[in-house]
C-alpha cells in the first residue's frame, strides 16, 4: 500500500514526494503509536510534512495532498484510520514559549467541531507560525481526505506551555452538542501582524554547522561525551565561529541545572533553529540526570 501511495502521488497526482525505507520516527510518530495503538499489531505507513523549518507548505497545499491520499485510499481494498498528530499552540524554544495563544485554539477547535474546515485551511503558514499551530498543518493533509466534516471534541487541556487537543471525526458520529462556531470573536481575540515567520525562521547558510553539530548531538551518545570533555575540538571540527562556540558552551552548563528552556536563547541568536536547539539541549541534559543503579544489599564480593 505505502508502495501504491508513493507511485501514484507522483504519476496521477503531480506530488513529489520523497520517500526512506529507514527514517528514524521521533515523537511525532511515537504517541500515537503508544497511546492509540497499543500492543496491537497494525501496519502503519508514516508520513512526514515539513511543519517547522519554512518554506512551510500551505495549509491548502496539505489538504490538496490529503484528498490525493483518501483518493487512493477508497480504491483499495484495506480498512484505514487517518491520524492527524500535531499539537496545538505551543512554541518550543522561543520566548513565547510559555504564553500559547489558548484562545485562538478553542476558537478553531470550535470551527472544526462546525465542520469548518476552512477556518484552517484558509489560513497562511506565516499566521499558524504567530498562533503556534504550524503542526496543524498534518490537521490539513486529514481534512483534505475526509472533507468538511463535523468532528467531535474529546478534550482540550490548556497545559504550562502546550495546548493539546483531541478529536474525532467519524461520518456517523455528528457533532451531539451545539457549535459555538459563531460565537466570540475571530481567532479567539488574536490579531495577527502579517510580518512573516516570527517565530521558526528558516536557519541562516553560515550557522549550517552549529545546527548540524546540534542534529548529530541527539543521535550520537559519543559526539556528546566529546561536547563535554573538548567543545574547542568539536567547535573547530564543526567551523563553528566565535559567537556559535560561546553560545555551544549551553551544551555544558545545560547539565547544571534549571529550565533546559532557560539554555535555547544564546544558541537560536548564533543561527540555531529554536527546536533543535531545545531538542539537543534535552538530550544532553538528560546525561547528567539519568537514573543510577540500585545499591546492592546484602554480601558484597
Amino acid at each position: 500500500m505505502a508502495e501504491d501511495l508513493l507511485n501514484r502521488l507522483v504519476v496521477e497526482h503531480a506530488f513529489d514526494i520523497a520517500y526512506s525505507e529507514d527514517a528514524e520516527l521521533g515523537h511525532a510518530f511515537a504517541v500515537p503509536f503508544e497511546h492509540v495503538i497499543g500492543g496491537r499489531n497494525i501496519p502503519v505507513i508514516p508520513f512526514f510534512t515539513n511543519v517547522y523549518v519554512p518554506p512551510l507548505p500551505t495549509p491548502r497545499r496539505c489538504a490538496a495532498l490529503g484528498r490525493a491520499i483518501g483518493e487512493i485510499i477508497k480504491g483499495r481494498k484495506e480498512r484505514v484510520a487517518l491520524i492527524a498528530s500535531g499539537g496545538m499552540s505551543h512554541f518550543p524554544g522561543t520566548k513565547k514559549y510559555l504564553s500559547p495563544e489558548f484562545d485562538f485554539d478553542r476558537w478553531l477547535l470550535a470551527q472544526f467541531e462546525a465542520g469548518n474546515t476552512d477556518a484552517l485551511l484558509n489560513m497562511t503558514g506565516t499566521q499558524l507560525d504567530e498562533v503556534g499551530n504550524t503542526e496543524l498543518l498534518t490537521w490539513a493533509m486529514m481534512f483534505g481526505a475526509i472533507g468538511r466534516q463535523p468532528g467531535t471534541l474529546i478534550d482540550y487541556i490548556p497545559t504550562w506551555h502546550h495546548g493539546l487537543a483531541m478529536m474525532r471525526f467519524l461520518p456517523e458520529h455528528a457533532a451531539q452538542a451545539p457549535s459555538t462556531a459563531d460565537h466570540g470573536p475571530m481567532y479567539g481575540g488574536f490579531t495577527f501582524k502579517n510580518q512573516g515567520f516570527q517565530f521558526y525562521k528558516h536557519p541562516p547558510a553560515e550557522a549550517y554547522g552549529l545546527n548540524r553539530l546540534l542534529f548529530e548531538v541527539r543521535h550520537s551518545a559519543e559526539l556528546r561525551e566529546r561536547v563535554i570533555e573538548n567543545l574547542d575540538g568539536v567547535a573547530a571540527e564543526y567551523d563553528l565561529n566565535a559567537q556559535q562556540r560561546r553560545a555551544a558552551e549551553e551544551l555544558i552548563s545545560v547539565g547544571k541545572g534549571g529550565l533546559v528552556s532557560d539554555h535555547v536563547g544564546p544558541l537560536v541568536e548564533a543561527g540555531a533553529h529554536p527546536l533543535q536547539a531545545l531538542m539537543s539541549l534535552h538530550v544532553i541534559f538528560s546525561m547528567s540526570h539519568q537514573a543510577k543503579p540500585p545499591v546492592a544489599s546484602g554480601r558484597t564480593h
